[in-house]
């Protein structure tokens, strides 16, 4: 599977030239992801936007564009930061947080905070 994982390798990349900070999501949380950074753009700050749609296994690829920004916030519907653990296991990456939530939807403002922390 992993051999042939450029078959099935799905993500949205949306790249603000000069970002330094990745807003990373998936699934339901994708939708306040977007709005967050639309927000934030228009805010003035710089940052990008990455969907990902093949969770697993974690292509190099992916892992590769999250590891070249400096600051990153996954946004996830789970307390736990199970995606961020699956990229970094439980001692983490310096520079990589969460926005997360469960019981209710994360709203881009929870990411706005967490991006503009």
């Amino acid at each position: 599977m992993e051999d042939r994982i450029d078959e099935y390798l799905y993500y949205d990349l949306d790249e603000q030239e000069g970002a330094e900070k990745l807003v990373v999501s998936y699934g339901v949380s994708s939708f306040a992801a977007r709005e967050a950074v639309e927000k934030l753009r228009m805010q003035g700050v710089d940052v990008s936007l990455l969907i990902v749609k093949t969770l697993l296994p974690v292509a190099s690829e992916i892992r590769g564009i999250i590891d070249s920004y400096d600051r990153v916030i996954i946004a996830e519907e789970n307390l736990m930061g199970l995606y961020k653990k699956v990229l970094y296991g439980e001692e983490g990456r310096e520079g990589v947080t969460g926005a997360n939530g469960i019981g209710r939807m994360i709203t881009p403002k929870q990411i706005i905070d967490e991006v503009t922390e």
